[in-house]
C-alpha cells in the first residue's frame, strides 16, 4: 500500500538491473515536488516525476547520477560532495548490499528472475524537500 496524501505524496522505488550498474527510481508527485521546489516549474497534468538514481562502478568504487525525469525532460540533480560508495556481498545471506554516501543505500538479493530490490533510501528527497516517510517498493 502506498501513500498519497498531499503531505505525504506516494513515492515508490524500483530497481532495474542493468549489467554491473543498479538503477533505482522513486515516483513523487507533481504536486509535492511543485510545492517543495516551485524553481523547478512542474508542469500540470501527467504521471509523477521520477528521481532516477544510477549507480556504476568504476575501478572497484561506486559512482551515481541523480536525474529529475518528467515525461521526455530530464534534469540531473547536482551531487555536490558525493564520495565513491561500495557494494559488497553477505555470504552468508546472499544479501547485497550498495553504499555510496550520502546518495544512496540499497539492500538487494539477485534470483533466476533478476534482482529483487528489498530495501532502498536516499537522503536526496529530503534534500528536495519532499515529506520523508516510509513507502512500499513495486514489486518485480
Amino acid at each position: 500500500m502506498t501513500m498519497t496524501t498531499a503531505a505525504h505524496p506516494a513515492i515508490i522505488a524500483r530497481p532495474i538491473r542493468v549489467e554491473d550498474s543498479l538503477t533505482v527510481c522513486w515516483m513523487i508527485s507533481r504536486a509535492a515536488l511543485a510545492a517543495a521546489r516551485p524553481q523547478l516549474r512542474v508542469r500540470d497534468g501527467g504521471g509523477p516525476i521520477v528521481l532516477e538514481l544510477f549507480a556504476s562502478p568504476l575501478e572497484g568504487r561506486w559512482f551515481c547520477e541523480a536525474t529529475l525525469v518528467d515525461g521526455g525532460r530530464r534534469d540531473r540533480v547536482p551531487l555536490a560532495g558525493a564520495e565513491p560508495g561500495a557494494w559488497s556481498r553477505d555470504a552468508e545471506t546472499g544479501l547485497e548490499h550498495l553504499e555510496i554516501p550520502a546518495v544512496l543505500h540499497a539492500t538487494y538479493r539477485r534470483g533466476e528472475r533478476g534482482v529483487r530490490l528489498l530495501y532502498a533510501r536516499t537522503p536526496l528527497l529530503t534534500a528536495l524537500g519532499i515529506p520523508g516517510g516510509r513507502y512500499e517498493l513495486i514489486a518485480n
